[in-house]
Order: structure tokens, then C-alpha cells, then sequence
């Protein structure tokens, strides 16, 4: 990116100290930290420490009894419950004001686990891919550009687990809740996010898809989002000796989503070269949960923009520090108690997750 100069000395001052570059990594992650010790904040809210934003991958399924919702509930009512639960399942953004954007991380914009506080897996380049686009499942055909490069296809689990990290979960386990919550939402907070979501009665599998395409050049271009939901209808039977028969069943409802990941990666591929921007790396994944006749499904994907809490930054550096950590790394530098395996909801599952 060309050198930038202004009228403003103050500017000047903090351009030269990012190597003159308005929009380094370093530059956006030191003015995407809010104005409150433990609780993040919303995108454009008052109170940054500059003109950059964090964005935190999300997704979740959930399912419960649908004797809580009465037989004369409209639809209305059951699409917000599923919203709300999904919120706080998995990195919780429960109790937030959300106002949805279209999906792109721009080039003043950061992402928790790719580009600051790095999944491991990503830092140290052993994270393997599921694919490739073209590559054995997608060969090149008559409509592939000449220059067409593969893509590598990754899973989105270290980067989703990344953020379960900064916000922290509220653990279902029955009727029990355990809270552990790191650096949240201010409550009631607005928050801007690129996100879609999905409920049904069963029986049925709900599910939900996520998607992260880097470009070559994040100073120059947005990073794409792609988020997806559906409802993959089902039968449930009895056979003759009064065993249920789900039909598809676990393994086919995945095999879908495999096909449905791929797809994906095979439009974020073209968009690229559509807009010729191409991609260099493509996180992708999905989850489901089935429903069966008496229950409701939920499903929701999600990626906020945030402003970090203060507490979040480690009290003998800055921000921007963050850039040539692990989360493991920052975990340790904050002494957080380590989060354990969060549990899985029954008859879920998940594609690069």
C-alpha cells in the first residue's frame, strides 16, 4: 500500500509508527479496543481507541422440548427464541442488540484466531487442509479461468474455538448452567454482525454453515464471509420391532453438509476471481442437530464486530501484541483459567468443525 501523509501531524505521528500504513494489522487491531475493562463492545460505538474492529466467528445448534411452545404460537415468536438460545450456546453473545451486516472483514478490520491470537494449528502452518478447490472433488472445467490456482480448504473448528475463548460459554448440562464467561458483550449492547439463522419443528436436521475466504492482499482487499441455514426434512418410523428409523440419517444429513461446505468453497473460489481478488486460503465448516417429532431445532451462524475489552489486552503491552500470539499463548499471559471441552448437544454433529 502507497505511504500515506496527512494534514494532521497527530495522524502523521501514529502512521509512521505502523510503518506508515493506515490500515497495518497493527494499526487496526490497536483501534479496535473499547472503552470498558471486561466486556467487549459493538463496531461504531463510542469510545474506540481508533477506526479498527475485531471479528469473532461463530456457530451453534441447540434443540428443546416443543411443549414450551404453545400449538397457537406464530412463527415470529419461535424464529426469536431460536435466535436468543443460539446466541448464548457456544461463544456467547447472549442479551445483544444485533444489526446485521453483509459479509466482509475489512482491510481495517481483524479476525480473533486467524490474524490475533492465533488458532496453533494456523501460527504454525500444521493445520491440514480438507480440500482443495480445484483438486479431486472439483476439477478444472470449461468454465475455470486459466490462471485458476487450487485453493486450500480448511476446517473453521480452531477459529471457532478461538472465539469461545475470548467471549467465554454458559455450559448447559440439564438443568444446570455453568457460567464461563471471559469477556462478553456489555449486555443489552449493540453489536453489528454478518449472521443468518434457522428453527423448525421435527422431525428434522437444522443446520448452519460458516465460511471465511482470505485474499491475497488484506490491505488492499476485504476478507469474504459466507454464512448459510436450512432444514434438511426427515422421517421418523418405527420398524417391525418398534426401533425408530430416522430416514436420511446421521450419516446422510452429513454427507449433505459435506456437499453443502464444498459448494461454498467453490463460490468464494469464483467470487475471487469474479472481482479478481483472489483467495489464498478458504476456512469453511458447518453443524446440525436433529429434532425429532416433539422437539424444536435451532441453528445459527454468526460473526460480529467487535471492539475488545480493555481486560482483554495484557497489561504490560498493547493490542496489538495479540499479532504473534497463540490464544494459548494469550490465555497464559492473562492466567485464565483454561476452558474445558464444551459439551455436545445430543444427535449433533459437524463438517470441519
Amino acid at each position: 500500500m502507497k505511504s500515506v501523509k496527512t494534514r494532521n501531524p497527530v495522524l502523521n505521528q501514529r502512521l509512521a509508527t505502523n510503518g506508515n500504513r493506515e490500515f497495518s494489522l497493527e494499526s487496526v487491531v490497536n483501534g479496535a479496543v473499547g472503552p470498558l475493562p471486561r466486556h467487549c463492545m459493538g463496531y461504531m460505538n463510542p469510545g474506540a481507541s481508533g477506526h479498527g474492529y475485531i471479528n469473532v466467528m461463530k456457530l451453534s445448534v441447540a434443540k428443546m422440548d416443543a411443549s414450551l411452545l404453545h400449538a397457537d404460537m406464530e412463527q415470529i415468536y419461535s424464529e426469536i427464541y431460536s435466535y436468543d438460545r443460539c446466541e448464548v450456546d457456544g461463544a456467547y453473545l447472549g442479551q445483544t442488540n444485533g444489526l446485521t451486516a453483509t459479509s466482509f472483514s475489512g482491510i481495517n478490520g481483524a479476525i480473533w484466531g486467524y490474524h490475533l491470537a492465533k488458532a496453533p494449528g494456523i501460527a504454525s502452518g500444521t493445520l491440514q487442509p480438507m480440500f482443495t478447490f480445484p483438486g479431486p472433488q472439483f476439477p478444472k472445467d470449461q468454465h475455470s479461468t486459466p490462471s485458476r490456482k487450487s485453493v486450500p480448504v480448511y476446517p473453521i473448528g480452531p477459529i471457532l474455538d478461538a472465539g469461545e475463548r475470548l467471549l467465554g460459554r454458559v455450559d448447559r448440562q440439564g438443568q444446570i448452567h455453568h457460567d464461563r464467561r471471559r469477556f462478553p458483550p456489555l449486555p443489552g449492547a449493540h453489536i453489528i454482525s454478518a449472521n443468518k439463522d434457522a428453527g423448525s419443528h421435527g422431525p428434522a436436521y437444522v443446520w448452519s454453515a460458516i465460511a471465511l475466504g482470505v485474499v491475497a492482499n488484506r490491505e488492499r482487499n476485504a476478507n469474504l464471509f459466507m454464512e448459510d441455514v436450512g432444514v434438511i426434512a426427515a422421517q421418523q418410523t418405527l420398524d417391525g420391532q418398534g426401533r425408530s428409523i430416522i430416514t436420511p440419517d446421521a450419516q446422510g444429513a452429513e454427507a449433505m453438509l459435506q456437499e453443502k461446505v464444498r459448494r461454498i468453497a467453490r463460490t468464494m473460489v469464483l467470487w475471487g476471481e469474479d472481482r479478481q481478488t483472489p483467495l489464498t486460503a478458504i476456512y469453511a465448516g458447518a453443524k446440525y442437530i436433529y429434532a425429532g417429532p416433539h422437539e424444536w431445532g435451532l441453528s445459527l451462524t454468526c460473526i460480529p464486530y467487535l471492539l475488545l475489552a480493555h481486560d482483554v489486552v495484557p497489561a504490560d503491552g498493547a493490542a496489538a501484541d495479540l499479532l504473534q500470539m497463540t490464544y494459548e499463548d494469550w490465555e497464559a499471559r492473562l492466567e485464565l483459567t483454561p476452558l474445558p471441552q464444551a459439551p455436545q448437544p445430543p444427535d449433533s454433529g459437524s463438517v470441519g468443525c
